[in-house]
């Protein structure tokens, strides 16, 4: 089970939300909120995505 954590983007889902963090997991979005803590999990990765915007959602399997 693989974990990213995404994190500082500028958020729009659908509405601004402003700076957010996003978890992912398995292809999923699990969790969008500010700070979010990643799981402590050997396979999970945290990008930084400061000065970027993220759209969650746009393309859904």
């Amino acid at each position: 089970m693989s974990w990213l954590h995404i994190q500082n983007a500028n958020v729009f889902a659908p509405k601004e939300l402003g700076t957010s963090d996003i978890l992912w997991r398995e292809g999923r979005i699990v969790s969008v909120g500010q700070h979010l803590d990643p799981p402590d999990f050997a396979d999970s990765q945290t990008v930084d995505a400061n000065g970027r915007i993220l759209l969650p959602g746009v393309v859904d399997n």
